[in-house]
């Protein structure tokens, strides 16, 4: 009888089924997981959005692209599929978002703009090194979209307007920026 009563008193926690998006993750080789430590570029900032989205869809695709493969059209699918990929992602996250159309609409254009970049990215002939440095280097030379889109509501709560990066002065250059 105690270890009814204790047994009903310690229920265990219901695991929950996995999104389609969690099996495909998985079964992919975890291209988020690597997408997000590729954006932790600072212990002192939060991650980096638009390497997130870019590393991630570089790791898509060179998963999908090895899935069937290799080669130059299984490299054309593998773009394709990650950007279908991407929009589905981005479909999702759009229903389930509060904010404005036109809020969540720019922001998931963004989005998907680093995206196709990355999927291109994946796809090139290069080291693992060289792609994850290429993604470092157009984010902080401001040539991929920032991925991030303040409502009004933010701006008035000490948000900024934009996460590009900024010079002493605020002002936001562009530019690809090579290293020596």
């Amino acid at each position: 009888m105690a270890d009814k009563i204790m047994a009903t008193k310690t229920k265990m926690p219901v695991k929950q089924p996995k999104t389609k998006e969690a099996l495909a993750n998985e079964f992919l080789g975890d291209p988020m997981g690597k997408a997000q430590r590729d954006s932790d570029i600072s212990k002192y900032s939060d991650p980096v959005d638009n390497i997130r989205h870019t590393s991630a869809a570089r790791y898509t695709q060179e998963s999908i692209s090895k899935k069937l493969g290799g080669g130059m059209a299984a490299n054309i699918a593998a773009i394709a599929a990650t950007n279908l990929l991407g929009v589905a992602h981005e479909a999702r996250n759009f229903r389930n978002d509060k904010r404005s159309f036109l809020d969540k609409g720019r922001e998931s254009a963004e989005d998907m703009y680093n995206n196709a970049v990355g999927s291109i990215i994946g796809s090139l002939p290069v080291s693992s090194n060289t792609k994850k440095n290429t993604i470092r280097r157009l984010s902080s030379g401001n040539l991929l979209a920032d991925g991030y889109n303040a409502t009004e509501q933010d701006v008035k709560d000490g948000l900024p307007k934009n996460t590009y990066f900024k010079d002493s002065k605020g002002k936001v250059n562009r530019g690809y920026k090579r290293s020596n």
